[in-house]
């Protein structure tokens, strides 16, 4: 008899673990897509600018500064540099948004010389 409860809690783990996920994904998408139905401003336009200590941001929807020290981890992709905030979670600054590969080296210049947490970049 208790073979017969392992393998239920088996096949019930192995069928509601998939659905789980699934849900937490389809949830996320509706979640995302409400946000931006309901304000128009959400995807809008920010202006980024960078300096020593950190950076300031500004969008129609506020304003703000972050310390580099706010980062525990900055790494570069292909496309973007992640802003780790937390182990998994991260802010996206897309490299289509620099002027020209000029700027993106002057940035990476920027943060290997007043970053002091991990880095990982592209060179």
């Amino acid at each position: 008899m208790a073979v017969y409860g392992v393998l239920f809690g088996t096949v019930l783990w192995l069928v509601l673990t998939p659905f789980m996920v699934a849900i937490a994904y389809v949830l996320s998408f509706f979640t995302a897509r409400t946000l931006v139905r309901n304000n128009p401003h959400a995807l809008g336009p920010v202006t980024y600018r960078f300096s020593e200590s950190g950076y300031s941001y500004a969008s129609p929807n506020g304003k703000g500064e972050v310390l580099w020290t706010a980062y525990p981890k900055i790494e570069e992709t292909r496309e973007n540099f992640l802003f780790f905030f937390v182990k998994h979670l991260a802010t996206v600054l897309p490299k289509h948004c620099f002027v020209g590969e000029s700027s993106i080296r002057e940035f990476r210049a920027l943060l290997e010389r007043n970053y002091k947490g991990k880095l990982r970049l592209l060179t």
